[in-house]
């Protein structure tokens, strides 16, 4: 079990690098290889030589996504990137067995909500979710599998924190642009379970984030991809 977990999230790393160092102007793919695109890969698990279909580069119409209810029971992993997927939500959450969700689409509470209502994801990256709000958060507060969530919201407060500290095992945070302080930190020192930290776009002080990592010396924490001087995992040698 640990190393299936542990080679899941050496992939999930590695699909993050890719996608937020993805060139801003892709090369351009006609509707038609984008059909195609996914059809094959919809087909692949239909056949059952697949559970994911990963297609983080190409800008899916909304449309698109209806003939997922061909796989709704066998998808494990979606990683999909489209302007207009939030109008097609439904189609996802109804994938039950879905336990990794990649999803490049904006999205506010209400898409959150309905995502929360899924109950095997472990791993929630939703680097466009710019209208989420504390609501949000807490709708997905008492999840039973989250591992791992990554999300771009700068709608989120410092209060609005206190949802990752009520996920029963959540063990990776990467949060991009939330506009946290010194008062939103406290909350990290109260997650036990908490692994690794990744802040990017912060508003805390250098003070603060100290605090936290001497409080937590076992927290692998990052902050804007690098480790702070006054980390002590940097002070025995972790560059990682």
């Amino acid at each position: 079990m640990k190393r299936t977990l542990a080679a899941l999230l050496i992939l999930t790393i590695g699909a993050v690098f890719v996608w937020l160092n993805w060139p801003n102007d892709p090369p351009q793919i006609s509707q038609a290889e984008i059909q195609n695109a996914w059809h094959d890969q919809v087909a692949a698990v239909a056949r059952g030589q697949s559970t994911a279909i990963v297609l983080p580069d190409l800008n899916l119409p909304p449309a698109t996504l209806d003939s997922l209810a061909e796989v709704a029971d066998k998808v494990t992993e979606l990683n999909l990137s489209g302007d207009q997927l939030a109008s097609k939500l439904d189609q996802i959450t109804r994938c039950s067995a879905l336990k990794v969700l990649h999803l490049r689409a904006e999205l506010g509470d209400r898409e959150l909500q309905a995502i929360a209502q899924m109950p095997n994801l472990e791993v929630l990256d939703l680097p466009l979710a710019l209208s989420v709000t504390d609501a949000g958060l807490d709708a997905i507060a008492e999840h039973p599998k989250l591992l791992l969530v990554r999300l771009r919201a700068p709608q989120v407060t410092d209060a609005g924190l206190k949802a990752f500290a009520r996920m029963p095992k959540l063990r990776w945070l990467h949060l991009m642009e939330v506009p946290l302080t010194d008062a939103g930190l406290l909350v990290f020192q109260e997650m036990p379970r908490l692994e690794s930290l990744y802040l990017d776009g912060d508003l805390a002080t250098d003070e603060g984030l100290s605090n936290l990592v001497l409080a937590r010396r076992d927290l692998h924490f990052h902050r804007d991809q690098v480790h702070i001087p006054s980390d002590p995992r940097k002070q025995d040698g972790h560059t990682d």
